[in-house]
C-alpha cells in the first residue's frame, strides 16, 4: 500500500475503503472516551484484555475515534524527516512528515505508520506484531486531549494511597517504575508508569495517568517478590547469576499487568497531587541520600 495523499482525511479514506474496521471497543480515561476499531478481531481482543480496567460501554459518546489497520508496512511517498533521539538515547526510532492539518509518523524499525490530524487518528501496518506501539499511540491521543484542556505533561510515575497522591520524577533509569511498584506492593494504587498530566482545578492539583501498564527490566522483577512470576524460571536463573553492573545494563522489557499481579491494588488514573519526589539514583555502593 502506498500513502501519497495530501491530508489525513484523504489517507484515512483510502485505507478505510481497503481495510474497513468492524471490530470495536471503547475505553474511558478521566473525561475522555476513546473508540478503537480495527480490521482484525485479534487486535481489539488483545486491547480489550490489556485495557480492561478502562473499558466502557459502546453507547457512550466518544471524544476520539482511532482506527487500527493490520496490513504490510505501507510505503510513504512523503519526504520524511528523522526524529532525533532525546538526551541519553542513541537510536533513531521514527521519521515524520508534516501536512497542512496533520502529521505522518513512521516507526523505522517496525514499519508501522501513524496518521493524525483533522479528527483522524489512524494506525496502519504490522500493528498486531507491534501492539505496544499502538497502545502508545492511543495514550498519546489522550495526552493531546488533556493538554488542550490546559494540562502539563510530566515525565513521572505516580501512586496514590488513601486519597494522597505522590509523583515520582527523574531521568530514564533512575528508578521511577521500580519505586512505584514497590509502593504498590505495600498497598498503594497505581496511577502511571512514565507519563503524568498535571491539572490545577478549584479543588487543588491533580495528576492523571495514562492507560499503560509498566514495562520494566529484569532487575526490577528480581527485586520485588510480587513480580517474581513474570520472568520464566530459566531467565530468573540466568539474570540471578549476573553481577549488579551487568544486570543494570540489561534492557529487556516485561509487562507488569497491574490487575493481574496486585490483588489489593487498583489502576487508578486520577488522584490528588500532594507531593513530588525527584529521583537521582546512580549505581554505586553509597547509601541512599534523602533530602
Amino acid at each position: 500500500m502506498h500513502i501519497d495523499e495530501p491530508t489525513p482525511e484523504a489517507i484515512a479514506g483510502k485505507i478505510s475503503r481497503r481495510l474497513p474496521t468492524p471490530y470495536r471497543i471503547q475505553i474511558g480515561m478521566d473525561d475522555c472516551v476513546i473508540a478503537i476499531s480495527a480490521n482484525e478481531q485479534r487486535i481489539t481482543g488483545y486491547l480489550k484484555k490489556y485495557l480492561s480496567p478502562f473499558l466502557v460501554k459502546d453507547k457512550a459518546a466518544a471524544n476520539i475515534h482511532i482506527t487500527v489497520h493490520q496490513c504490510p508496512a505501507p510505503e510513504i511517498s512523503h519526504s520524511l524527516t528523522k526524529h532525533m533521539p532525546g538526551s541519553g538515547k542513541a537510536r533513531i526510532k521514527e521519521a515524520f512528515a508534516e501536512m497542512a492539518n496533520g502529521r505522518i509518523v513512521k516507526k523505522l524499525q517496525t514499519g508501522v505508520v501513524f496518521v493524525f490530524g483533522g479528527g483522524v487518528h489512524l494506525a496502519a501496518g504490522p500493528c498486531m506484531e507491534n501492539i505496544n506501539q499502538v497502545i502508545n499511540f492511543i495514550n498519546n491521543r489522550f495526552i493531546e486531549f488533556k493538554l488542550d484542556q490546559g494540562g502539563l505533561l510530566a515525565h513521572a510515575a505516580g501512586v496514590c494511597l488513601q486519597n494522597t497522591g505522590l509523583a515520582l520524577a527523574g531521568f530514564s533509569g533512575t528508578g521511577k517504575s521500580s519505586l512505584a511498584l514497590k509502593m504498590v506492593s505495600r498497598g498503594a494504587d497505581f496511577t502511571s508508569n512514565d507519563r503524568l498530566i498535571l491539572m490545577k482545578t478549584k479543588n487543588g492539583s491533580h495528576m492523571i495517568g495514562v492507560a499503560k501498564h509498566p514495562r520494566v527490566n529484569p532487575g526490577t522483577l528480581l527485586n520485588n517478590a510480587d513480580l517474581a512470576g513474570i520472568l520464566p524460571a530459566a531467565e530468573t536463573a540466568r539474570y540471578g547469576r549476573m553481577d549488579t553492573q551487568d544486570l543494570w545494563a540489561v534492557d529487556s522489557k516485561y509487562d507488569v499487568r497491574i490487575q493481574d499481579v496486585f490483588v489489593k491494588s487498583r489502576f487508578v488514573l486520577k488522584a490528588p497531587l500532594n507531593a513530588l519526589v525527584i529521583l537521582n539514583w546512580k549505581l554505586s555502593n553509597a547509601p541512599t541520600d534523602i533530602r
